[in-house]
């Protein structure tokens, strides 16, 4: 597959979630997006369309929702299963960001509310020789292939903030391709590619085959929730 395509179901859905995340972040998200929300009337001056949008309420009925059933659910710690060690490591810190068990199934969660789908990734960190979990928003999923129900490849979008040549802060968008190899193992090619609207072509940074016990995988450690 093309490191720059989008699945099909992709483009079907990408404006759903727009407006799935519009609506969560409430009236201010309306009114900034006014020309999609709230068009003007053709009878309509500039001082008749600003008091329109001033007098316009927007309920916050689908965040505060979300925050409740949030609240419930997480009411409760998460069970733990499996070795003493896993377990350790999931009550301390699961994520890069050092969120524990807890804060990461809450985030997987109120994203499933949002939109209904997103994606966890499963890796392993050189420098601390621990292992972690990535969250992919929906939005950052942007193609996939499947072989009889099994995942072979999957192109995940990752967004930062690095340094340029002149010490200057600038936005940087990578694609991680993560697929199945000739050989039958689990391999990743991380992608430079361009922002919106830039001009950068496609560079190839790093490429690998992760390892589990000095093993190299066989599967995809990548799900959709």
């Amino acid at each position: 597959m093309k490191i720059d395509s989008y699945h099909p179901e992709y483009g079907l859905n990408v404006l759903l979630w727009e407006l799935c995340r519009d609506c969560y972040l409430g009236e201010h998200q309306v009114k900034h997006k006014a020309d999609t929300y709230l068009p003007r009337l053709s009878s309509q001056n500039d001082e008749g369309y600003k008091s329109y949008l001033k007098r316009t309420v927007y309920y916050p009925i689908l965040s505060n929702t979300i925050s409740g059933r949030l609240g419930q659910i997480m009411r409760k710690s998460p069970i733990l299963k499996g070795s003493s060690r896993g377990q350790g490591w999931m009550t301390e810190k699961v994520t890069k960001d050092h969120k524990d068990i807890g804060a990461f199934v809450g985030k997987v969660l109120e994203e499933l509310m949002k939109v209904g789908r997103v994606g966890i990734l499963a890796d392993f960190d050189e420098k601390t020789q621990n292992p972690y979990f990535s969250i992919y928003n929906a939005e950052s999923i942007i193609n996939w292939l499947e072989d009889d129900g099994i995942l072979s490849e999957v192109h995940l979008v990752e967004e930062s903030y690095v340094l340029d040549s002149v010490q200057e802060v600038k936005p940087e968008r990578r694609v991680r391709r993560c697929y199945i190899d000739d050989e039958g193992f689990y391999s990743v090619d991380v992608y430079r590619v361009p922002v919106i609207g830039g001009t950068s072509k496609v560079e190839l940074m790093a490429t690998y085959r992760p390892l589990q016990f000095g093993n190299a995988l066989r599967e995809i450690p990548f799900v959709f929730v």
